[in-house]
């Protein structure tokens, strides 16, 4: 249970308290300290604690040690270049991007989840806060005053920033940390293990996908419920149950034969058009034109140009004045700025051809990775863990994939702090499993 309690205190602080804290706990000294930085305190005791075990990962997890310091190599580089490029102090830009060591977070969390047991714990337990978290997130957006979340008050106001297709969009912080433990408790759903699962826990499996999936739905966030239905649709299309593929092939030629027929005769059908699924499909088009965005990718792809290789690096917003907003300001005076709606261009400008390739590692690595554990838990027949594990992740790839072209997932803090734990899920079983194969009890990290 140690161990377990470890794993959510390093994402509470690396979450910064998933906004249950008030500001004034976050932002400890302000410019200087905040929640998040007590990591770089944690990590190098954990590090002198746990030096032995801390090897013995290394040792365990070579690939994905390599992956490690490589990205943490990419983020002690990305200075170097603003500095090249924009004059910006060393210094400077390495506090920018400090948090970006989150990716460091693997070593400790592969050695308190250890062994495939403790992935099973790690997970259920996990999967129970998460679920309390995602309530009480569509709790306050129907009682905005609750005063359990920290959050900016007006912006569940009448013209509030939250508002999309006439109704409030769900405030949804940190939203890949749900939707991993969504896509692993859809394969647990999916493919239960051979002696079968009580009623009450295929209940509580069940009450979570839907909790998640309809927050997911109510955020009106095209990347996240797009790339998550898709991870859906791929999870049912591969169950080993026939009505579900059924069900999921005959859903999926209704929507687009209900769509094609709304857009081509304007029938109303209020029960698909009042729909949250419905409304992104059919008023996407009366949304705003996304010139932020394209004003992005213009500049990212100037900027890439610049340093094709390792990128231009990341900026620091300069400070507000009284009649300039920071964006502005460093753009006029850069040409460029520190934009988050773009995942990839994101990367391959401040990164480079370096950044792109190392997403291009990662997401292989998630792919062999989950089918070779794939292969061998079906093949001894006795590793369900291992089996919904690698499932899950198969089904993480496919929203990480799609929703990368919007979201940096793997460049910025609310995204790859959960990586490294989903990377040390991974890792654990990979190895555990296969030392099992070979006859060898698995070694103890902790």
């Amino acid at each position: 249970m140690i161990q377990r309690f470890f794993i959510i205190l390093l994402l509470f602080v690396l979450y910064e308290g998933f906004y249950f804290l008030p500001e004034k706990l976050v932002v400890i000294f302000p410019g200087v300290f905040r929640l998040s930085d007590a990591f770089f305190i944690i990590l190098p005791l954990f590090f002198i604690f746990f030096a032995k075990n801390m090897l013995r990962a290394v040792l365990r997890f070579r690939e994905e040690s390599l992956l490690v310091l490589g990205i943490c190599g990419l983020m002690f580089l990305s200075p170097l270049m603003a500095e090249q490029f924009f004059g910006q102090p060393y210094m400077k830009g390495l506090i920018l991007v400090r948090q970006n060591l989150g990716w460091l977070a693997f070593f400790p969390f592969a050695v308190m989840v250890r062994d495939l047991d403790g992935v099973d714990r790690t997970i259920r337990l996990m999967t129970i806060l998460v679920g309390i978290y995602v309530v009480i997130l569509l709790l306050t957006k129907y009682f905005p005053d609750m005063g359990l979340i920290h959050y900016d008050k007006g912006a569940y106001r009448k013209t509030g920033p939250l508002i999309r297709f006439g109704e409030y969009r769900l405030f949804f912080p940190y939203g890949t940390v749900p939707i991993l433990f969504y896509c692993i408790s859809l394969a647990r759903f999916l493919h239960p293990p051979p002696g079968g699962e009580s009623l009450r826990r295929k209940a509580l499996e069940l009450a979570f996908i839907l909790v998640v999936a309809y927050a997911i739905l109510s955020t009106y966030t095209r990347a996240l419920v797009f790339s998550t239905l898709i991870a859906t649709a791929f999870g049912l299309f591969t169950s080993r149950r026939r009505v579900l593929k059924f069900a999921a092939v005959f859903v999926v030629f209704v929507v687009v034969s209900l769509q094609a027929m709304i857009m081509a005769s304007g029938v109303k059908l209020p029960f698909v058009e009042d729909t949250k699924l419905g409304k992104m499909v059919l008023e996407s088009s009366a949304l705003p034109h996304e010139a932020g965005r394209e004003f992005q990718v213009s500049m990212y792809l100037t900027q890439f140009l610049k340093s094709p290789l390792t990128g231009v690096g990341n900026l620091v917003i300069r400070k507000n004045t009284e009649w300039e907003i920071g964006d502005l300001t460093t753009y006029r005076k850069y040409g460029f700025f520190n934009a988050t709606d773009i995942g990839y261009l994101k990367i391959v400008a401040e990164n480079g051809l370096l950044g792109i390739a190392w997403v291009i590692w990662f997401l292989s690595y998630l792919y062999r990775s989950s089918r070779q554990i794939l292969t061998r838990a079906v093949a001894t027949g006795g590793a369900p863990t291992a089996e919904f594990v690698a499932r899950g992740h198969l089904y993480f790839l496919f929203y990480l994939s799609i929703s990368g072209f919007t979201i940096a997932h793997f460049v910025l803090p609310h995204g790859l702090n959960i990586l490294a734990l989903s990377m040390a899920i991974i890792a654990v079983t990979r190895v555990s499993l296969n030392e099992q194969v070979v006859g060898t009890p698995p070694s103890n990290a902790a």
